[in-house]
């Protein structure tokens, strides 16, 4: 028998009294309810699941919806369209001056350069058919949940003539109208449109049986009934042909109009998705002695909501070597890098590195292995016997450098600009079986124009000594550096580590406290014991002097500790050293401030671009990822700058302090991306700049330091002498070296801190870039520093080290090029580890970094070691 049957039988023929039955279906209720209930987990995790994914879906696409902001129309009243400019031009635009012409093509908008002092043509676009390699600049904006989406200037503006053109001295400005709606559509005919109107709009105009009627009857559009009413329905998939014809039909001859077409949207409930992104961006050439300038009008960019503009490609194909041609790409990637033509290399990544390093104002879980960051936007080309170098004089801070060999699929050799406007970051939404990435960048943009030049080299069989040369001569002339340095022996570099927090225990109950590796008087005494031991010159920094150290707190509060030293103990070292003849430069951290204390967290740190309040930890040189037992530290935002600089002067000032040392400021650069507030790294640097323009310190030392601070620098630290290890770099090369030789006092990391290599290694190659001695020490043992946040100081007590500087300081004298300048450096060997450095007086020294004896011109240079093979004449 069927048991619900069964069930439902007894319990309408049931004979048992009303109360029994009462007291039965309560027990039921209870034994089923309550002592054998059973969660619905499976349906509630389910739901649980769908709520989540479109929750998420939800939240990322309302995070990722960008409302632009308004901007002032550009004023196109002197810009003529391409018939107009063709009638009073022809098809090409000429400007000229004694060294070069620059000849624009009036129908392509691209151009090329002809050297007439060298006999050379360099061309925007090698290839003079392929769309995809004739861009002059190539636009990316943000698509469906912010993926990066390109277009092109040739097949989105020029192929439809649909740009503008102005001709004013000696400059070219064009207007690109990129993108829109270009062609015939289904968005112009009415998607659904009544019976009636269909009779009275369209086919009454045609006779019916015709070609035309069929072709809208049959081919187009289907009839039937909506709602009761009698429609028309324009079927989908319709060929372009087949629309192109449709076109003329219902507009041309039947008259139809575009306000008609919009009423039966209206009528019908249509709503036409806006699915063409547009785009204006105006670009301007300017022809002067040395070159061709570059610069995209930032005031002229116009963009839709919905596909807001991210960066642009600059010059892509400008001077790009192909497959028949030899040279190669110089990076400014650390000291400086070699990109090989056609090296081989197809499997290595493209190379793609911001400029002034990465963006602090992030959250950074983990770190790769260690890369050189950029700190001279130049970029060198080297094609064939010619070359020339283009650097930016705008807009740097916003810029990547990219470079390409060779391939497969890209037959050219390549390095170009590419100029954000606005920042992103990526973000991935995960629910427990999946996952949605989103890129979410800045409502703000960035507001700045971009301005390159583009300089030729006057000189056949160039080499990157050439575009050093040409790079210094315009930093020169820009007096961004000046001929500063002025000594004439070797200098020794030296950071003396003061105090850092030490983690205790008392009773079980952990506390810090400051601990000092090297105080006052150690530092006078460390101090005189070189001078009375012969060392003559020496710029001392002494880092960790106040709030906690190391890692200080923010340190627009100051206080001493006494362990390091009081205020009294810091105004007598200044004296002292003084006497000594010691350039002293207590180190500060400007931007950076570990732990909260004394600072306001939603109002003093940056944030990223999700307006989310930016903190970080140090770094576990084995993992590579944070290590949440150090210190936490803070980006400071550049609202804070001015006042930590004034109160940083203020306290100096009354210890006697006439010169710092940064440790962060001149190196990092970010912005700071709240909604409300959002400022990018071009205010970053432009704050930076006012703040050193209003500077009383008779002089700065920067650590590695990028390209503008290099006005207010006295002497530089911790500059790379290698680029970093990409297996699309061929080589390193000391380009940094070959610009800033002669100009200011620079130094190498400290030799007894990185151990990557040799402390003969580091002597070499101070030897062969005219490099100062750096040096890193404690006075204290650093034995209690293992397994500390400070492990990276093992090796700085200075007693282990004292006598080895004095042998090099002794063995950089003898050498006698440090009373001169690097002039030119060549790389001998294939695998670049034979090189040879050529000084101002004439003294050539090749140095060998092999493992194996070198032979030069018959005369044998050891392994590791150097040898002088032309003495100086001057």
């Amino acid at each position: 028998m069927d048991p619900l049957k069964n069930k439902v039988i007894e319990e309408l023929y049931s004979t048992l009294p009303w109360y029994k039955k009462v007291r039965k279906n309560l027990y039921h209720w209870f034994d089923k309810k309550i002592l054998h209930f059973q969660f619905p987990w499976r349906k509630l995790i389910v739901l649980a699941v769908v709520v989540v994914f479109i929750g998420t879906i939800y939240l990322a696409v309302r995070l990722n919806q960008t409302t632009l902001i308004s901007r002032d129309p550009y004023d196109i009243s002197e810009f003529d369209d391409l018939d107009t400019v063709i009638a009073q031009y022809g098809n090409e635009i000429k400007l000229e001056n004694s060294n070069f012409e620059f000849v624009f093509d009036s129908n392509q908008t691209t151009f090329y350069v002809y050297d007439k002092n060298q006999d050379v043509t360099w061309s925007s676009n090698p290839d003079e058919y392929s769309n995809r390699f004739l861009n002059p600049v190539k636009l990316y904006y943000s698509g469906s949940l912010g993926a990066v989406q390109s277009i092109g200037v040739i097949d989105q503006a020029v192929d439809y003539d649909d740009y503008l053109i102005r001709v004013v001295d000696n400059s070219i400005e064009v207007l690109y109208r990129i993108g829109g709606k270009k062609e015939i559509d289904s968005s112009d005919f009415p998607l659904l449109i009544s019976a009636e109107r269909m009779e009275s709009l369209i086919l009454s105009k045609l006779e019916e049986g015709t070609t035309d009627y069929r072709r809208i009857t049959e081919q187009a559009y289907v009839s039937g009934e909506v709602d009761g009413l009698q429609v028309w329905k324009l079927k989908e998939g319709i060929q372009l042909s087949v629309l192109e014809r449709l076109y003329s039909i219902i507009y041309e001859t039947c008259g139809y109009t575009t306000d008609d077409l919009y009423y039966d949207q209206q009528e019908n409930g249509i709503l036409v998705e806006d699915v063409y992104p547009y785009f204006e961006l105006a670009v301007k050439y300017q022809l002067n002695s040395n070159g061709l300038e570059v610069s995209i009008i930032n005031d002229s960019i116009v963009e839709k909501e919905k596909y807001p503009l991210l960066y642009i490609d600059v010059l892509p194909y400008f001077g790009a070597g192909d497959i028949n041609d030899e040279g190669y790409i110089m990076v400014p990637d650390g000291s400086g890098g070699i990109i090989e033509f056609n090296n081989d290399r197809s499997f290595a990544l493209p190379y793609n590195k911001r400029i002034y390093g990465e963006d602090y104002a992030s959250f950074k879980e983990e770190i790769g292995s260690d890369t050189a960051s950029i700190r001279l936007p130049v970029t060198g080309v080297k094609n064939n016997n010619f070359g020339f170098i283009s650097f930016i004089k705008k807009g740097a801070e916003m810029t990547n450098i990219i470079s390409n060999i060779s391939t497969q699929d890209n037959p050219y050799n390549q390095v170009y600009f590419r100029y954000n406007i606005r920042e992103g970051e990526l973000y991935e939404f995960t629910s427990i079986n999946s996952s949605v990435s989103i890129n979410q960048w800045t409502t703000w943009y960035n507001t700045d124009d971009f301005i390159m030049e583009l300089r030729f080299i006057q000189k056949e069989n160039i080499e990157y000594n050439d575009m050093a040369e040409v790079y210094r001569e315009y930093l020169l002339e820009s007096e961004i550096i000046t001929l500063n340095d002025n000594t004439i022996t070797p200098t020794l570099d030296l950071t003396l580590l003061g105090g850092y927090t030490s983690k205790e225990n008392f009773l079980g109950i952990p506390y810090e406290m400051v601990k000092s590796l090297t105080n006052t008087e150690q530092v006078e005494y460390i101090a005189e014991t070189l001078i009375n031991d012969g060392i003559e010159n020496i710029n001392l920094f002494y880092q960790g002097i106040s709030n906690d150290g190391l890692k200080p707190t923010y340190m627009g509060d100051m206080s001493f500790n006494n362990k390091t030293g009081n205020k009294n103990d810091f105004e007598e070292l200044s004296e002292v050293l003084e006497s000594l003849g010691v350039n002293y430069y207590p180190e500060a951290f400007l931007n950076t401030a570990f732990t909260d204390k004394n600072i306001n967290k939603n109002e003093d740190v940056v944030r990223n671009v999700f307006g989310e309040v930016v903190y970080n930890y140090g770094y576990n040189p084995a993992a590579l990822y944070q290590d949440i037992n150090t210190r936490k530290w803070y980006t400071l935002d550049i609202n804070t700058y001015i006042e930590t600089f004034e109160n940083l002067t203020v306290n100096y000032n009354n210890i006697g302090i006439e010169n710092i040392a940064f440790n962060d400021f001149g190196n990092q650069v970010y912005g700071s991306y709240h909604k409300k507030n959002t400022t990018f790294r071009k205010d970053n640097v432009e704050m930076f700049l006012q703040v050193m323009s209003d500077s009383s310190f008779n002089e700065v030392m920067f650590r590695n330091p990028n390209l503008y601070a290099l006005s207010y620098a006295s002497v530089v630290t911790d500059v790379e002498f290698e680029s970093t290890n990409y297996q699309i770099i061929s080589m390193s090369i000391p380009f940094y070296q070959l610009v800033l030789s002669g100009c200011l006092d620079y130094s190498s990391k400290p030799f007894n801190v990185n151990d990557e290599f040799s402390f003969d290694y580091h002597v070499m190659k101070a030897i062969e870039t005219v490099s100062n001695m750096s040096i890193e020490w404690t006075y204290e043992s650093t034995v209690d520093l293992a397994d500390t946040e400070y492990s990276m100081y093992y090796s700085t007590q200075y007693e282990n080290w004292y006598d080895r500087v004095l042998e090099a300081y002794q063995e950089l004298t003898e050498v006698g090029v440090f009373d001169t300048t690097l002039v030119s450096h060549m790389i001998l060997t294939d695998d670049g580890l034979v090189t040879k450095s050529t000084y101002l007086d004439g003294t050539e020294i090749v140095f060998n970094y092999r493992k194996t004896d070198y032979s030069y011109n018959g005369r044998i240079v050891e392994s590791s070691n150097y040898l002088k093979v032309e003495e100086g004449r001057l």
